[in-house]
């Protein structure tokens, strides 16, 4: 996955890890997107904000921040903004300047664009904050993983009709604490200067990671000692809500709730 931070793109699979000038490294720590195995589960919609009153700095937050989860249907238009944006960057390289569609959600709010193609990864990039309205982030997300994730070739045309396209939406960033992280609900951005790793909250359940190992991984992607959690490394932690395309959208990107 790519990430976007401060008008930067950052590369990495599932994550990123990065350092001042920002750098664009390949993968977790070992695990290629070729041998990237189908997760062990459905993701589930994760829920956007922890919801037990003792863990303050998350309730903290004003209202302003909290983002509700996405309606189905919200989820379908971003969906097949996605697919369009897929189509129309692969076609020409660029995208037309849209209206904002009806009932598309244009709050400003970070997200990623995953491309598969037969369980596999093909492309993945994503704003962890954004200032734009969110689709129009994931339909920049989309050409971006189709044309600019520089470990993969070009997506073809003829490719289109098999790829399969994930949306992660992001919840801001909050402080957090190692015993707070929750595997399965928190994605994580650890940092220590401008150097900095992030990884999604399903990364450590397709690998089966337990809390300390996702917060080692975390570490190692930003370039740190897998133990740097331990010894005054920032931590910061994020939830997302995630879908993907039904079967149809895959080969008839017409198919949505918008028409």
């Amino acid at each position: 996955i790519s990430f976007f931070m401060n008008s930067t793109w950052v590369q990495s699979f599932f994550g990123l890890s990065s350092s001042w000038p920002w750098r664009l490294p390949a993968s977790i720590s070992g695990i290629s997107a070729g041998n990237l195995k189908p997760p062990l589960k459905a993701h589930p919609a994760v829920e956007l904000w922890c919801s037990n009153p003792r863990k303050k700095k998350w309730n903290q937050l004003n209202a302003r921040n909290v983002m509700l989860p996405l309606a189905e249907s919200e989820q379908q238009i971003l969906l097949l903004l996605a697919r369009e944006a897929l189509v129309e960057s692969v076609s020409t390289g660029k995208l037309a300047e849209i209206t904002l569609p009806p009932g598309a959600p244009d709050h400003p709010c970070g997200a990623f664009v995953t491309l598969r193609r037969g369980g596999r990864l093909r492309g993945c990039i994503g704003y962890i904050e954004s200032v734009k309205p969110l689709y129009e982030t994931v339909r920049e997300c989309a050409l971006a993983a189709a044309l600019r994730d520089m470990r993969f070739d070009h997506v073809e045309p003829d490719e289109v009709p098999l790829i399969h396209i994930e949306i992660s939406v992001l919840s801001p960033l909050v402080e957090i604490s190692p015993e707070e992280v929750e595997v399965g609900r928190h994605g994580l951005l650890i940092s220590r200067g401008y150097t900095r790793g992030v990884l999604l909250p399903q990364v450590p359940v397709e690998w089966r990671w337990n809390r300390e190992r996702f917060l080692t991984e975390t570490c190692r992607k930003a370039g740190l000692p897998g133990d740097d959690w331990k010894n005054g490394a920032r931590i910061q932690a994020f939830t997302a809500q995630i879908f993907t395309e039904s079967p149809a959208l895959n080969s008839n990107p017409r198919s949505s709730a918008l028409l």
